[in-house]
């Protein structure tokens, strides 16, 4: 080997080092916070973070996002997506769209009788032929809700076992506050005002998460 090839040799890993030296690698997510939460931490409680924000910042920030679900209805005839992109979002591009909505109906019917209790609504003023039924718990199923909340994003969190399990505590906050002021078993007969979510689930049942209650 000449000198001349050993000199640039050496040139070249001296480079090399110095790029290594001034390259800083980040983990994927690391250090990631939302508002003052490290949400990455060892230490994050993912129920704890939901009733921290729940009712105080993400109720309001859903009640003024939410359309009339007259209007989405009547705008969709029969096919929610293709009014996805005016009114709905989802998580990401490969997920159905979810809808944050409000409005006024008469409960039906209501069924307490299963974990994943449920209320028949009959929305005042529309006259499609959709099935509109409302979770009332204990058990809710979907992540709706979740999916609405402009303050979690999927990318914030450190996999997608945490992202799941916000949905869950979504879900226990309501039992604990929405459900413990109402007593779903006694809405039947009644007319209620509601801010609440649904996913476009390809069906004519619509299935509402209620996150707000308000009984006339």
């Amino acid at each position: 080997m000449t000198k001349r090839i050993v000199i640039a040799l050496i040139a070249a890993a001296l480079v090399i080092l110095i790029l290594a030296i001034n390259v800083t690698v980040v983990p994927i997510n690391s250090g990631s916070t939302v508002g003052n939460v490290d949400v990455n931490s060892e230490n994050f409680d993912p129920q704890a973070y939901i009733d921290s924000i729940f009712q105080t910042e993400a109720v309001p920030v859903l009640k003024d996002k939410a359309i009339d679900i007259n209007e989405v209805m009547t705008a969709a005839n029969g096919d929610l997506k293709s009014v996805g992109e005016k009114y709905g979002v989802r998580a990401d591009s490969g997920n159905a769209y979810n809808f944050l909505v409000k409005g006024t109906a008469a409960v039906k019917e209501v069924n307490t009788s299963l974990r994943a209790g449920y209320a028949i609504l009959t929305l005042d003023g529309y006259t499609g032929s959709e099935t509109f039924k409302m979770q009332v718990g204990p058990v809710f199923k979907g992540t709706a809700i979740r999916d609405c909340m402009p303050m979690i994003k999927f990318d914030d969190f450190k996999n997608q076992v945490v992202y799941a399990n916000l949905a869950t505590a979504i879900h226990v906050n309501l039992s604990a506050n929405l459900f413990k002021t109402i007593d779903a078993s006694t809405l039947a007969g009644k007319t209620i005002e509601f801010y609440g979510a649904f996913t476009d689930n390809g069906s004519t049942e619509i299935v509402i998460t209620p996150f707000a209650i308000e009984v006339k």
